[in-house]
């Protein structure tokens, strides 16, 4: 079985800095070779304009600098579009998908606010009923998560039947599929359907380990459903507890930043730390259990989903708890 090494971690922690940190370079250097112009054109209309004894160069020195810091601004966001779309093809996106992507944003960045709202679920829908290819399979995939999350049953298993209808053209498109496919299964604790989903895809969900960061811990989330469906508890909480650990870490940078709240985040570092409770009661460890759902506490009520596997799992507890069985 393909795991996941420390060593693989960090290198797609490098490959995402050193993506995240060629705007910050480039307007770094624009920025000193553009000063140091500036300062020598200043200088040299100065020398003129004393020596024609006219202003003339020394306006045209200035117009000349207020269209370089524009260039200079103007190529800096394009740096950032660019940087967009070396990550996106990092993570095995065609640039034409990236592009279809690009028109999921604004749906994206409400799902970072209001997660699955009836808005989010209608604007995927009408973006679904418009959309063919990647954008179709990634809107049903979505969908899939909100009905998951909304405890929809009904639409949840239309939506399934749609995704499982079609055929993927390309590796980005089967991979995605099968994301959907194994997030269903696990929400519907299908285990032995979920094993042998998972080994049948296990080469197509590993290559999100030589992708970027997020990627190598959604194959980290994948890995530790696998290892619970086996009831290999130990395993599945070591994943666990990595995804959890890097969930808590990125609320908390926002925190400290005083950042826009993401309810993506707390999402998964509350249900992360449901999966790590889930790994301790199934290992005997009730107070390490205990000490995870505390952490999944504040944010249970996020969705109906996670509202439900937190108190499954604080009930299980409460009961084993009264049979004496703490350690």
């Amino acid at each position: 079985m393909r795991e996941v090494t420390q060593d693989e971690i960090d290198a797609a922690a490098k490959r995402s800095l050193d993506l995240l940190d060629k705007p910050r370079k480039f307007f770094e250097t624009a920025a000193f070779l553009g000063i140091m112009g500036e300062m020598f054109l200043t200088a040299a209309a100065f020398l003129a304009s004393n020596f024609l004894k006219n202003i003339l160069p020394l306006f045209i020195v200035l117009a000349l600098s207020a269209v370089m810091w524009i260039w200079i601004f103007r190529h800096k966001d394009k740096m950032q579009k660019r940087v967009g779309l070396e990550n996106a093809r990092l993570a095995g996106f065609s640039e034409e998908q990236f592009n279809e992507l690009t028109e999921c944003r604004e749906i994206n960045d409400l799902v970072r606010a209001e997660l699955y709202s009836d808005r989010v679920m209608e604007l995927f829908e009408e973006k679904l009923s418009k959309s063919c290819g990647y954008t179709r399979i990634y809107c049903l995939c979505n969908l899939i998560s909100g009905c998951i999350q909304r405890l929809d049953e009904d639409r949840l298993q239309q939506k399934v039947r749609e995704l499982e209808a079609i055929t993927p053209q390309n590796n980005m498109e089967e991979r995605e599929r099968a994301n959907g496919l194994f997030y269903y299964y696990a929400f519907k604790k299908k285990y032995p359907e979920l094993i042998s989903f998972f080994e049948d895809n296990e080469l197509l969900f590993s290559q999100e380990v030589n992708s970027d960061f997020e990627m190598i811990y959604s194959f980290m989330a994948k890995l530790g459903e696998y290892y619970f469906a086996l009831k290999e508890y130990e395993k599945a909480l070591s994943y666990f507890e990595k995804c959890f650990i890097y969930e808590e870490n990125k609320v908390r940078v926002r925190e400290m930043k005083n950042a826009p709240e993401n309810k993506t985040e707390l999402l998964n570092m509350g249900a992360f730390a449901v999966n790590c409770a889930q790994c301790f009661i199934e290992t005997g460890d009730l107070t390490a259990a205990e000490k995870f759902l505390d952490k999944a506490r504040p944010v249970n009520m996020l969705t109906a989903h996670l509202s439900y596997e937190f108190s499954e799992t604080e009930n299980k507890l409460s009961r084993l708890k009264e049979r004496g069985e703490m350690k």
